[in-house]
């Protein structure tokens, strides 16, 4: 097989601690520094084993939070990690970067929060899904970097399953849509472009997994190969009804089982992280990034959701305990396999979010985000410019990754301003757009993610889909929800019932634009996508 060089991967990794909480002036670290005042009286004995390590490894880096039994964030931790494109739509990272950050993450928060992992009561770890890794299972060696769940490598690949007849079949089987964002064609394009590597594979002599499991491999020495439900939901080799590797599928993407981890519930696993700084610490929960939004969001019940705003969009909804029917265009998936009873999702997909501000920063537009926050309570001179900020296509519901952005509507005394205002009104209206696919009316969607800070963002997104917004106190959402799960994999909370009253409301946004004016902009904003859509057609 292929050496394992890893040239073209980026290495940035720098330490960041800036977290900020609504509701208050203060950074996480000040506020922590308040809670250990309050706390002073405490005994460590007190404090022994009452304490969960949240692990957040994310597409741009990994987060870790050491929290107690009332979600304070006694200790956090945070490191860069960096990506490569070698080819255009090519996205893949360095597996090893995966080890490194979450070990220095978890040696900072563990060193801020004066906790000895003999203190903590379990781990859980939350990842970015869909990303994935091939390695040797004799050396743990990677036999190629890790490939993001953004690469567009196999996208003939795809094509050629959608003519063959095959969408349907896809997606009534693992609830998702046929798209490259899933690694079922990545993984069989590894095992086709790495030398020798099909062979090993049907041989047993490799072994495959999302970024959690790669972790887990690695933590316990290779030892224990396994995944959770919600991340082998996203792989597009599972029966969503099941929850087990489906043999029609394996065989469609030809897809050695060999290769695949066993699936086990998202608190289905109770193994010891060896090494530094682990010590031992147990690992009691595993569960996807945005599945650990929707569980930090206490989003519990069926009907429930969630929208985190990060480089694209996710729009979540609980969709209770029976394997759902999707509306077009929106995707069914695991939400959680916990206590052995399975939670379902519907998502809305926005590729576009964050990313948007980003493009505007590199252009001169902004230059700083914070600027965005300005335009959006600035009054457009020309309500009728429009832009469909379809920068890596277009999600939730009309999945078309060709599709490129457009403004129009443009006039002599269009500014800048103007112009970052349309880009942020395009965003929220791709929102309603997903809302309005899923069918919510009478709802209220829970918001996190760095944009939610920006509060004529989070006003027209309730104006334009109708629905209530609330921003909760409590920003980190992954965290707080794989920190929930674990806490209640290993007894820290018993019940649901215990961890309710921990959510904190911010503010709470309410559709204030009339009815006739919320379906004049919707009836512009579907025309200009009609636009878009036939620019490129």
């Amino acid at each position: 097989m292929t050496p394992r060089h890893y040239h073209d991967v980026a290495e940035p990794r720098r330490r960041t601690a800036i977290f900020k909480f609504h509701g208050t002036g203060d950074n996480l670290g000040s506020i922590i520094k308040k809670k250990r005042l309050l706390s002073i009286g405490l005994s460590w004995m007190f404090l022994s084993m009452t304490a969960v390590l949240a692990l957040d490894q994310g597409t741009s880096g990994t987060r870790c939070f050491i929290v107690d039994y009332a979600l304070n964030v006694l200790g956090h931790g945070a490191v860069e990690i960096g990506m490569s494109h070698p080819r255009p739509g090519w996205v893949q990272q360095d597996p090893f970067s995966f080890l490194s950050s979450a070990a220095d993450a978890a040696r900072e928060a563990l060193e801020m929060s004066g906790l000895k992992p003999s203190d903590i009561a379990g781990m859980g770890i939350a990842n970015q899904t869909e990303t994935f890794i091939v390695w040797d299972r004799t050396t743990g060696d990677p036999i190629y970097p890790a490939i993001s769940w953004q690469c567009r490598r196999s996208t003939d690949r795809y094509e050629r399953l959608a003519r063959d007849g095959y969408h349907d079949l896809i997606r009534s089987v693992t609830g998702l849509q046929l798209d490259p964002a899933f690694p079922a064609t990545k993984l069989g394009w590894v095992l086709d472009n790495v030398d020798g590597a099909r062979d090993a594979a049907a041989d047993g002599a490799l072994a495959s997994g999302d970024v959690a499991c790669w972790l887990l491999w690695n933590l316990t020495d290779g030892r224990v190969h396994v995944t959770e439900s919600s991340n082998a939901s996203r792989t597009m080799l599972v029966n969503l009804a099941t929850l087990d590797w489906d043999p029609e599928l394996l065989e469609l993407f030809d897809i050695p089982v060999q290769v695949l981890p066993e699936i086990v519930a998202s608190d289905g696993m109770d193994h010891r992280a060896m090494g530094d700084p682990w010590n031992d610490v147990p690992i009691r929960a595993m569960l996807g990034d945005q599945q650990a939004a929707l569980f930090g969001q206490q989003c519990w019940d069926e009907g429930m959701a969630k929208l985190t705003l990060g480089t694209g969009a996710f729009l979540w909804e609980n969709a209770g305990n029976e394997v759902p029917q999707p509306p077009e265009g929106i995707l069914a998936t695991c939400a959680w396999r916990f206590r052995d009873r399975t939670t379902y999702a519907l998502e809305g997909f926005v590729p576009s979010a964050g990313s948007v501000v980003e493009w505007l920063r590199w252009n001169g537009f902004v230059s700083d985000p914070s600027e965005a926050d300005v335009a959006m309570v600035v009054e457009p001179d020309d309500p009728h410019l429009c832009f469909v900020p379809a920068l890596q296509g277009l999600g939730s519901p009309v999945w078309d990754a060709e599709v490129r952005g457009l403004m129009m509507g443009i006039s002599a005394s269009t500014s800048s301003v103007d112009m970052v205002r349309a880009a942020l009104d395009g965003v929220a209206q791709l929102i309603s757009d997903a809302v309005e696919a899923i069918g919510m009316k009478d709802r209220t969607i829970r918001v996190d993610g760095g944009m939610s800070s920006n509060d004529g963002l989070m006003q027209r997104i309730a104006d334009l889909t109708g629905v209530p917004c609330e921003r909760p106190a409590r920003q980190e959402a992954t965290g707080m929800g794989i920190a929930s799960l674990t806490g209640l994999a290993c007894g820290l909370w018993d019940t649901f019932d215990e961890l309710r009253d921990l959510w904190e409301l911010d503010r709470r946004f309410q559709p204030s634009l009339a009815q006739v004016d919320r379906d004049e902009s919707r009836a512009r904003w579907k025309r200009a996508v009609d636009l878009a859509r036939e620019w490129v057609g």
